[in-house]
C-alpha cells in the first residue's frame, strides 16, 4: 500500500511539474538546491563525501562551492523531469540549443556502423535520449544508483 501511494504522489508531482514553464522548473530546481545544501538529506551528505574524495586538494571553499552546485543541477533536473516525461515531444526538442559531435553520430550512420553513446547521470539524459530517438533507431540501457 505505501509503494502505490508513493507512486500516486510521485505521479501527480511530475505531472504538477509538467504544467511549469522551462525557466520556472531552473527556478524551483535552484530553490530546491539551496535548501538541500542547507539541509543535511542523505542526497547531501553523498555529494559531500564524493566531492571531497574526488578533489582532496580543493579548498574547502572550493569544496563547498562545488557541493552546492551539483546539488543546485540534481535538483534542477529532478525539476525537469515533469516536463521531459510530459511534455509533447516537439515541445521538449524545442529544449536543445546546440548539438556538439553531431557530425561524429552522422558519419557512423552513413556507414551504417552502430554507435555506442555513454551519457553520465549528470545533466538532463532524458532530453539527450529523445533527442537521439529522434536521429535513428536506439535502445537505452539503465541501471538504477545503489
Amino acid at each position: 500500500m505505501k509503494d502505490k501511494l508513493i507512486a500516486w504522489l510521485v505521479t501527480r508531482i511530475l505531472k504538477l511539474l509538467s504544467l511549469l514553464s522551462y525557466s520556472s522548473t531552473q527556478k524551483l530546481g535552484r530553490v530546491i538546491g539551496r535548501a538541500l545544501w542547507l539541509g543535511d538529506s542523505s542526497l547531501t551528505r553523498v555529494t559531500k563525501v564524493n566531492v571531497e574524495l574526488a578533489f582532496p586538494d580543493l579548498e574547502q571553499e572550493q569544496q563547498q562551492a562545488l557541493i552546492k552546485a551539483s546539488l543546485t543541477e540534481t535538483a534542477k533536473l529532478f525539476a525537469e523531469f515533469g516536463a521531459m516525461w510530459e511534455w509533447p515531444t516537439e515541445k521538449a526538442l524545442g529544449l536543445v540549443k546546440s548539438v556538439r559531435g553531431k557530425e561524429l553520430f552522422d558519419m557512423a550512420s552513413e556507414q551504417n556502423k552502430g554507435l555506442i553513446v555513454l551519457a553520465p547521470h549528470h545533466g538532463n539524459w532524458e532530453l539527450v535520449g529523445l533527442y537521439l530517438s529522434t536521429l535513428r533507431p536506439m535502445a537505452a540501457l539503465y541501471r538504477p544508483p545503489k
